[in-house]
């Protein structure tokens, strides 16, 4: 067989590999320079990109139009981007609690309305909790405080949440 070098000189596609690429005498360009490069290249494939979040260990989401994203879904993403986001309140609900679309720092301290009237359903005695300066009741309450007192200094601002039944 006679090595056939073309005018454009391909590369070997193998990362780290200078050599030109085989050439047919047919004038058919192999990718690789020959077998040991091709069967290197076919033994060791790429590793297969993994999740962008450093504690997900899952394969990149790719989706039925062959686009590969950066993650393997959308809660690993908010989870990556927003590491500061907190669980919701309601106990052994595992969620992430609602983020404000237009502002990520500004959230609900429970992941759904529905999640909130769980909560407050199943109370069997009264719950006093002081609410973040993020939480959107919070921003909500400070701001009909100070439409009505502009001149208040509010320290903080607590939720009373009350049993339906009080005992």
């Amino acid at each position: 067989m006679q090595l056939k070098m073309s005018s454009s000189r391909q590369i070997c596609s193998r990362n780290g590999c200078r050599k030109v690429a085989y050439v047919e005498s047919n004038g058919f360009i192999h990718p690789y320079c020959g077998r040991t490069c091709a069967f290197e290249v076919l033994n060791n494939p790429p590793p297969t990109p993994r999740c962008k979040n450093p504690v997900c260990s899952r394969q990149r989401y790719i989706d039925p139009s062959g686009i590969q994203y950066d993650y393997c879904g959308k809660n690993c993403a908010r989870q990556h981007l927003n590491p500061k986001a907190l669980n919701c309140s309601r106990p052994n609900c595992q969620k992430r609690v609602y983020t404000d679309p237009q502002d990520k720092k500004k959230f609900y301290s429970y992941c759904s309305s529905a999640c909130y009237w769980s909560e407050c359903s199943t109370l069997t005695a009264t719950q006093l909790s002081l609410l973040n300066k993020n939480d959107l009741d919070y921003i909500w309450a400070h701001q009909r405080f100070i439409s009505m007192l502009p001149n208040a200094k509010i320290k903080g601002i607590f939720r009373l949440q009350m049993p339906k039944k009080l005992v």
